[in-house]
């Protein structure tokens, strides 16, 4: 079984019935005792969830393609919405679909765009998203269970708003383009896109540089290393 269809394991269901039955019982216990309710309610909850595989399933056989061999491409992971990146960070370029578009248009004759999905929006957007995505000349709906790592590795460029996938591909010394505000901005192989009419400028040379940014990745992560601290942010949320 497929990453995609985990759930159908016995010990996968079980799970998920015993969630929805805890959950049920708290939400009628509330109710009862009639206490403000802040429990989801269990069938809404349940439909909510049925119709999440069901999109994941559908989107998987209708749109997913799986990467073409030899194929020069970049790489664009689509990110969660909404999300600080997007709002705040990249906030005129909110809208990823025609983001896509115009990554697409910049590339290369003979190069494709490869757009993957962010995974904890697996089944969360309405299946026109995908096929507006598809719809665009050049680009390619990966699938989601294929890893960003592997799509990193053989991509050449990467496009993304202002995602931790920007940083892994630096760390690739793959060349980056970003759409917002982010940390690795500074580096000088990432190149921020203001304006959109720059994009090709930007790609074009990008691809075309030679020079070895080695050294200067180095002392970069380097000087993160040194200006940060120990920090356990989990136990943080969650302290009793």
């Amino acid at each position: 079984i497929t990453s995609r269809f985990q759930f159908l394991r016995l010990e996968n269901l079980a799970r998920t019935i015993k969630t929805i039955f805890i959950i049920s019982w708290l939400y009628v216990s509330s109710s009862i005792k009639g206490k403000r309710n802040t429990y989801p309610n269990p069938i809404r909850l349940t439909f909510e969830l049925a119709m999440k595989k069901l999109r994941s399933m559908i989107v998987a056989m209708k749109y997913y393609e799986n990467p073409a061999k030899e194929e020069p491409y970049g790489f664009f992971p689509l990110q969660l919405e909404p999300e600080v990146a997007n709002v705040v960070l990249s906030p005129y370029y909110i809208d990823q679909i025609e983001l896509a578009r115009h990554a697409a248009k910049s590339l290369p004759v003979g190069f494709k765009l490869y757009v993957k999905e962010h995974p904890m929006m697996r089944g969360v957007r309405k299946l026109s998203y995908y096929r507006k995505l598809k719809q665009i000349p050049n680009v390619r709906l990966i699938d989601d269970t294929i890893p960003a790592l592997d799509l990193l590795k053989k991509s050449k460029i990467i496009l993304n708003n202002v995602s931790t996938v920007g940083w892994e591909a630096l760390l690739l010394r793959k060349p980056v383009i970003t759409f917002g505000n982010i940390f690795y901005n500074s580096l000088s192989f990432v190149k921020k896109c203001s304006v959109i009419e720059d994009l090709p400028h930007l790609v074009k040379n990008l691809l075309e540089s030679k020079q070895d940014h080695d050294k200067e990745l180095l002392c970069f992560v380097s000087a993160l290393f040194k200006d940060s601290t120990n920090f356990n942010f989990i136990k943080f949320l969650y302290k009793p």
